[in-house]
């Protein structure tokens, strides 16, 4: 993957985050009961809140689905980074559906769980390399050797 293409999918994360930061304002803002995790509370959204969400999700398991081989292929994360990135992908996944994943209970703000995994997500995606992949570094001449070229 190139430098370019891992910083336009790191950007199309945000912006994605940033679609359902406000998808969650406009879902909770309408009744108090919407904004937690249950099983029934995905039906309490109108046609057009689903398909928004369905459309966010959608879009962001495309893209960090896109994300996973950089982050395979990282220097600096291992096997378990990636199972963590892979987990926190289906937390928000699960959180735009108000629906609880692994470890988030029923009666937890949809919209914190989703917060707090976009947050750790990002906290990977940091540690990708910024200039194409890694390489070695190129061995440099010993200052203090004898030897004058």
């Amino acid at each position: 993957m190139s430098q370019e293409e891992g910083d336009r999918l790191r950007k199309r994360f945000n912006v994605l985050a940033k679609k359902a930061e406000a998808f969650f304002q406009e879902a909770g803002g309408e009744s108090w009961k919407v904004r937690r995790l249950a099983d029934q509370n995905w039906v309490l959204l109108s046609e057009e809140q689903q398909a928004s969400a369905d459309g966010i999700r959608r879009e962001l398991r495309k893209t960090l689905s896109l994300l996973l081989p950089e982050i395979q292929d990282a220097p600096l994360l291992d096997k378990r980074d990636l199972e963590r990135f892979a987990k926190l992908g289906r937390t928000m996944d699960a959180a735009l559906r108000f629906e609880p994943f692994r470890g988030n209970k029923i009666g937890h703000l949809a919209s914190d769980v989703f917060r707090e995994a976009c947050e750790e997500a990002r906290e990977l995606l940091e540690l990708l390399p910024r200039k194409g992949p890694w390489q070695p570094p190129v061995a440099v001449r010993d200052p203090f050797s004898k030897s004058r070229r």
